[in-house]
């Protein structure tokens, strides 16, 4: 991210923290079908810490102007494609409860591919990106002597 500015680097690395420890806590926790407490406060933990980590770091590479314009703009079409079918999915599942499974898992289903398939366009367009020659313009030096050579009045 921009120097100084280390808020994206750490958004970006307390997401990929906290996707491994959400594998791990699921392996590691049992579900108890009588008592979804832990489960229940574990899935609003993890929508607001995943939600939050991403739209710090979507803002810090956006700000960061480093990746060209528009494909600076790349994570954040990613996050509300991703957000935008979490959003249908469990508005869906309010809507219709128990009365349409199959459905409810369609959807599900569907918002895992857009989320896949949104880290792999972005991984892709990083691979691209990366391939690119620079365009931009080489930092101009100025020598400081008055005769070019860069010694003043010798």
């Amino acid at each position: 991210m921009a120097a100084g500015q280390p808020s994206g680097t750490l958004a970006l690395t307390v997401l990929a923290v906290w996707m491994l420890l959400l594998g791990i806590v699921a392996a590691a926790v049992p579900v108890d079908p009588d008592d979804l407490t832990f489960w229940t406060v574990w899935g609003y933990l993890d929508q607001i810490v995943g939600l939050a980590a991403a739209i710090v770091a979507v803002v810090a590479i956006r700000r960061a102007a480093v990746v060209p314009r528009p494909w600076n703009r790349a994570p954040l079409w990613a996050l509300v494609a991703v957000a935008g079918m979490w959003v249908l999915t469990q508005a869906f599942a309010v809507a219709v409860g128990q009365n349409a499974p199959g459905a409810l898992l369609l959807l599900y289903q569907l918002s895992g591919i857009v989320s896949f398939l949104a880290l792999l366009g972005l991984g892709i367009l990083a691979i691209v990106l990366g391939l690119r020659a620079d365009p931009r313009p080489a930092v101009p030096i100025y020598l400081s002597g008055a005769d070019g050579t860069g010694s003043a009045g010798s």
